[in-house]
């Protein structure tokens, strides 16, 4: 797979370089012709292998979740393929994460707008990036976006 990458308030300052070589080297690994569910599954073992709690509760008794989260490096990731709407819904609550100081960082990735897996209205870097342009004053978090074509 190709990756596009794109370092958003300087990410790079609070995310081991190791950590991003291991992510981006998985998914280049990926089979071309997976689907969206065999790769992230694929992504959601790597983070758990690299102590990432999947699935992290975001309040207490509600259902919020971010896709997984890493106390002891401060950092939680993303994995978005589906309507552009969820994006914002990500970031705001990677946001309140960041807010609340339990995160210095996070990792997103999600398809480029050139990915096969792209349909009408689905999130993608390019789009994000662009809107984030608008919104720098409302989302603060550093963000490392890896895109996947």
């Amino acid at each position: 797979m190709i990756l596009k990458v794109y370092n958003y308030k300087n990410a790079l300052d609070f995310i081991n370089k190791s950590l991003i070589d291991d992510f981006c080297s998985h998914l280049k690994s990926i089979d071309e012709e997976s689907t969206l569910k065999e790769i992230k599954l694929s992504i959601r073992d790597l983070c758990e292998k690299k102590g990432f709690i999947n699935r992290y509760q975001l309040f207490y008794g509600t259902r919020m979740q971010i896709f997984s989260y890493s106390d002891e490096m401060s950092l939680a990731v993303c994995n978005q393929t589906g309507h552009f709407g969820l994006s914002y819904y990500d970031l705001c609550k990677l946001e309140s994460l960041y807010i609340r100081k339990l995160i210095n960082a996070a990792i997103y990735i999600c398809p480029t707008k050139q990915s096969k897996y792209v349909k009408s209205n689905a999130t993608t870097t390019d789009k994000l990036l662009e809107d984030l342009t608008y919104f720098d004053k409302i989302f603060n978090i550093p963000i490392y976006f890896i895109g996947v074509e």
